[in-house]
């Protein structure tokens, strides 16, 4: 009976320790998720007002360039459609840019807390109906010079 107890202890012991350590791998903590919800950029666009005020990891097209630091869907189409505007709180730039004048995309992880807007009322000019305050950023690529 003694041997069957310690077994059992023995099993769940060893389920605790790896459930802790997949969760160090994926998040780099025991407890898991700190605290982000992973959201398809097309999904954080579209269910704008579920994720409002949530945080969230996504992936996009990061783009920087002429004062104006937005994540979209895709580098085509109008810069307003499919994206929300970037507030930089990570300290450093998204992608070294070291012209004004020169915009440019890198695909990108982004992670922070997202605030959505029927009006449009973020951004310079205040045009994008959705914001993203990062507080974690990763470049998945190369960046590249795109025409906005």
């Amino acid at each position: 009976m003694k041997i069957i107890s310690l077994l059992i202890v023995l099993v769940a012991i060893s389920i605790i320790v790896a459930y802790e350590l997949l969760n160090w791998q994926r998040y780099g903590t025991f407890w898991g998720r700190r605290g982000y919800e992973n959201v398809e950029l097309v999904n954080l666009i579209t269910f704008a007002s579920f994720y409002d005020g949530k945080n969230v990891c996504t992936k996009g097209y990061v783009t920087e360039g002429n004062n104006s630091s937005f994540i979209k869907t895709d580098v085509s189409g109008s810069r307003y459609e499919g994206s929300a505007w970037l507030v930089n709180n990570i300290g450093h730039s998204f992608i070294f840019n070291t012209s004004n004048t020169v915009t440019k995309s890198v695909l990108g992880r982004v992670c922070g807390n997202f605030q959505s807007k029927r009006d449009g009322e973020f951004g310079n000019p205040p045009f994008w109906k959705h914001q993203l305050t990062i507080g974690e950023f990763s470049s998945l690529g190369e960046p590249f010079a795109v025409e906005y």
